[in-house]
């Protein structure tokens, strides 16, 4: 079935390999890697190699050269997934995965009928209800923390309630958290070894007092689940060993059981579909550039910018060879503008982007931001690699790490203009 699917993909992506660079070209990957039989292109059903190997097909049909055999770069990573049954019920009523609860990516497995205590802000700011709170035995109760954080200003408070339930200081079984929206993650830590498995719920579920939950949750920890890198390159007019690199995350969250997928078009589909998009444009022989090229669609960014660092680790050429790295990611918007980071430890570079900006009119504002390790321009920058993270912004999708971030949603309104801005600004080089 998986290859069936990735068969009629790359048919799909065959037909139309031709187009001149538009606004469609992206699109229509946008539409591919976010669809659901992607699975979210993560750690359930392979969804991450399915990806992989539609970037790998689109590289063949540019005309990229590899590094090795083949366009790939495996390498493991440890990773807690969510492949079957995700139920959860509040007093009688089932919730839906996604949409009114999400499981807490840490969870262990769990099934059962529990009752539930509820620990509040009252509780918490007076000493000797708390302590009178902890002496009870929770180790078959699931407590929930009734706690607004957002209303809380004191960083020593949140510090301190984030300890309490992170360390399960009360001992119980599992956690439920009201949150004003539903946002998934992925979690490649090493699982607790205390059994605890937390749901965030959304506060609209929540009427009146929680008695009890019924839980059916099936988490599967893979360990060393192999995973790859994507990466080809075109070589450079005059300079062949010097390298102008583009990178970008084509992984997203997976699957939170048998049926709720989160696309990620926005995240990163939208990255990898302007990296695929530039790698056609310096493809074409008039725009072959005077240093060579690289293209680097990265797994394992949700999980930790795993392949990235990995990548630095073990590279297919010296770090030092790279003038410039350009890490697209997030970049379906732009009604707002463009953030650039890494902007403060570069600003000679971020004077040339500004400035194609105040001449050409692309984008309504660049903003500049400090270092960051949110994505997977990171790594290198810790390398010593000249780079910036590139990340649009504005109102008309503000979808992250949720169900919604659907292609249907993407607009794509300032797509050409920022493609253009990033190949005036690779062309200063």
């Amino acid at each position: 079935m998986i290859k069936k699917l990735f068969l009629s993909t790359f048919l799909s992506f065959t037909l139309v390999s031709n187009w001149a660079q538009d606004v469609a070209y992206a699109r229509m990957l946008i539409d591919s890697l976010a669809s659901p039989t992607m699975y979210g292109r993560a750690y359930v059903m392979q969804g991450d190699s399915l990806a992989a190997a539609v970037i790998a097909s689109q590289y063949k049909i540019i005309g990229l050269q590899a590094f090795n055999s083949d366009y790939y770069q495996p390498f493991t990573l440890n990773v807690n997934t969510y492949p079957g049954k995700v139920e959860f019920s509040v007093n009688g009523k089932l919730l839906v995965p996604g949409k009114t609860f999400a499981v807490n990516p840490g969870s262990h497995t769990d099934k059962g009928i529990y009752p539930v205590r509820t620990f509040n802000r009252k509780m918490f700011d007076k000493p000797c209800r708390s302590k009178r709170f902890g002496k009870r035995n929770y180790a078959n109760h699931y407590i929930f923390y009734d706690i607004d954080t957002r209303a809380i200003k004191s960083r020593d408070t949140l510090r301190i309630i984030d300890s309490l339930i992170k360390n399960n200081v009360f001992g119980s079984r599992g956690g439920i958290f009201p949150k004003p929206t539903i946002s998934w993650h992925v979690w490649a830590r090493p699982m607790s070894e205390n059994p605890f498995t937390a749901f965030n719920v959304h506060r609209n579920q929540i009427v009146g007092k929680i008695k009890n939950i019924e839980v059916d949750v099936e988490a599967v920890y893979r360990t060393d689940y192999v995973t790859r890198n994507v990466i080809g390159f075109i070589p450079g007019r005059m300079s062949p060993d010097s390298f102008l690199v583009v990178s970008a995350h084509y992984d997203h969250l997976g699957m939170m059981g048998r049926e709720t997928v989160f696309p990620g078009a926005n995240d990163n589909a939208s990255g990898t579909a302007m990296l695929l998009d530039l790698a056609r444009h310096y493809s074409l022989p008039e725009n072959r550039p005077h240093y060579s090229m690289a293209f680097m669609a990265f797994s394992g960014e949700e999980a930790g910018l795993h392949g990235s660092k990995y990548y630095t680790e073990k590279p297919f050429f010296p770090l030092e060879n790279i003038k410039f790295l350009v890490n697209l990611d997030m970049v379906g918007t732009g009604s707002d503008g463009l953030l650039v980071f890494n902007a403060t430890t570069d600003t000679a570079r971020v004077e040339i982007i500004e400035a194609i900006n105040a001449k050409k009119g692309y984008v309504k504002e660049i903003r500049r931001r400090g270092v960051s390790r949110s994505s997977d321009h990171y790594y290198f920058h810790q390398n010593g690699v000249p780079s910036f993270f590139l990340l649009t912004t504005g109102g008309e999708h503000k979808h992250y790490h949720d169900i919604h971030d659907r292609p249907e949603a993407l607009t794509l309104n300032r797509y050409n203009d920022v493609f253009r801005l990033i190949t005036d600004f690779l062309g200063t080089f």
